[in-house]
């Protein structure tokens, strides 16, 4: 049956449930900033084969966590300004919870939850994971580590018709040299958008590639392609 959890118990819950996944892993946490245990764990879970999913909410991301999840091998990272939802699971035991997944929760905030067991909780956890599922299809995926062999080919061919396409800068003055040493990482900062360039964010977004992923096809920063697609699709 249900076991309700204090601050301290869901975060050994969470960690928990993180080491003993063996397929599937699924983080939803409105802010992200885990601890290095946290990341240790979930490196040795994707390199193992499990296949990974956090989402996160509020606000962009920390740089450096970022970094850190992005290298995450089989991993998918959500983004959903709205979520506030904070739940933990795999495919034996999951935890819904006030807690987020960060660092000092558990230590500098009141925090209480409830562990659901897949065999014993059986209604009650798949409620959850069915949820859960509800809240990812609605969320927007930043950055995906999961191999896909459906994209590896029109990645190659989307790439090539970004570098087809000429536009002029849309820039003048002082920020020049700045635009400059943006252009080392991101060689089309700046351009002007094209039609041609929505086109391929459109076709881009409905196979599935992830907003990073895009960027990194376009060759523009991140920032701007969120903003592009804001605009495309409001």
């Amino acid at each position: 049956m249900a076991t309700f959890l204090t601050a301290t118990d869901s975060s050994a819950a969470i960690e928990r449930v993180i080491r003993e996944a063996s397929a599937s892993l699924t983080l939803i946490s409105a802010f992200v900033f885990p601890r290095i245990v946290h990341l240790q764990r979930l490196q040795d879970a994707g390199e193992s084969g499990v296949e990974i999913t956090i989402l996160f909410g509020k606000k962009p991301m920390d740089k450096g966590v970022f970094r850190d999840l992005r290298e995450l091998p089989n991993m998918r990272l959500y983004f959903l300004k709205e979520l506030h939802a904070k739940c933990y699971f795999n495919e034996l035991e999951g935890v819904v919870t006030s807690l987020n997944l960060l660092g000092g929760s558990e230590r500098n905030n009141r925090e209480m939850g409830v562990l659901l067991r897949a065999n014993e909780d059986a209604e009650a956890y798949a409620a959850m994971c069915k949820e859960a599922r509800s809240i990812i299809r609605i969320a927007d995926l930043i950055h995906s580590t999961v191999p896909d062999r459906e994209l590896e080919v029109p990645r190659k061919e989307w790439g090539e018709r970004a570098r087809s396409i000429t536009t002029t800068l849309d820039a003048e003055g002082d920020a020049l040299s700045d635009i400059e040493k943006l252009r080392r990482e991101h060689p089309r900062a700046y351009l002007r958008w094209t039609p041609e360039e929505d086109a391929l964010i459109l076709e881009m977004l409905d196979k599935g590639m992830a907003r990073l992923a895009i960027s990194e096809v376009l060759q523009r920063q991140p920032s701007a392609i969120v903003s592009r697609i804001r605009r495309l699709r409001p």
